[in-house]
């Protein structure tokens, strides 16, 4: 019951992102911590994206190593209505494999980063997805 208001949540704050600062993506960012060597890597979020076919990539941290972005391979465009209800179970599973905690996921192929952010006060995520930079996709 609970998934199913979150899912319910994800679709309409999905409209309401703007309202929830996003964390740069600029040229300036740069990452504090980056995971190129993933077979050793082991946390429950590799887990929810191998179930769910999207292949990760690297891994990279903001904010003093607080803020995952998972740079990965999707199986289909995330900004079409026919895929919806598959990211919105995704970031749903990511969110609770990841503590709660607000992420990213950065397509270098779409040339987009999805920022996932949690509101715990209203118990609901956000979606917000912005254009990946070149100079991001090399670092």
């Amino acid at each position: 019951m609970k998934r199913t208001a979150l899912a319910a949540c994800l679709i309409v704050c999905a409209t309401l992102a703007p309202l929830h600062p996003a964390p740069p993506v600029s040229a300036e960012e740069a990452y504090s911590k980056v995971i190129v060597h993933l077979a050793s890597w082991r946390h429950p979020a590799k887990d929810v994206l191998a179930r769910h076919k999207v292949v990760l990539r690297k891994m990279a941290f903001l904010r003093n190593n607080t803020y995952p972005v998972f740079f990965v391979d999707l199986p289909y465009d995330p900004q079409t209505n026919a895929s919806r209800s598959f990211y919105h179970a995704l970031y749903l599973e990511l969110l609770e494999a990841n503590g709660h905690c607000d992420y990213a996921l950065a397509s270098e192929r779409d040339r987009i980063r999805i920022q996932i952010k949690w509101d715990k006060a209203r118990e609901t995520i956000s979606e917000d997805i912005v254009p990946l930079q070149k100079s991001q996709a090399s670092r």
